[in-house]
């Protein structure tokens, strides 16, 4: 697939860019084990394309990372819902911080959010991003209330 300087590069890249994609890929998709998952295959494309990716490898790999949720989120919307299983009871919450309990609302509060949105605010906001693959990324506009 890849050969010699190439192979460097790229494992460089792995070595320096994963743990930025694993987390942008965990916004996206709210499961560390999907995101880890989705990660993986990014980089496989990624390296199947390598002479193309080289010139601005995080981009593109990024934008492979961003469409595999995408694809993610398709598969979710068609498949049925998950009822929770009844256990007769629910593991308490009281020794959990209020740090923990903050970062959980806004988990959900992202979960929440459409698919297009929830994009945006992670490349805008997590990843600091104005543009992404030579388009620019939406500012949220402000509301009145």
């Amino acid at each position: 697939m890849i050969s010699g300087r190439d192979k460097r590069a790229f494992d460089a890249f792995v070595r320096d860019h994963s743990d930025r994609l694993v987390r942008t890929a965990h916004l996206l998709v709210g499961d560390g084990g999907h995101a880890e998952d989705i990660v993986q295959t990014a980089l496989l494309r990624t390296a199947r394309r390598w002479r193309t990716a080289r010139a601005a490898p995080e981009a593109y790999a990024r934008t492979v990372v961003a469409n595999l949720a995408k694809d993610r989120w398709r598969h979710l919307g068609r498949r049925p819902p998950e009822a929770p299983l009844a256990t007769g009871h629910e593991p308490s919450r009281a020794d959990a911080s209020d740090a923990l309990a903050e970062r959980d609302a806004l988990l959900a509060a992202t979960r929440a959010l459409p698919q297009g949105q929830r994009a945006v605010l992670v490349l805008r906001f997590f990843e600091g991003l104005r543009r992404v693959a030579g388009r620019r990324v939406p500012r949220p506009a402000a509301r009145a209330r």
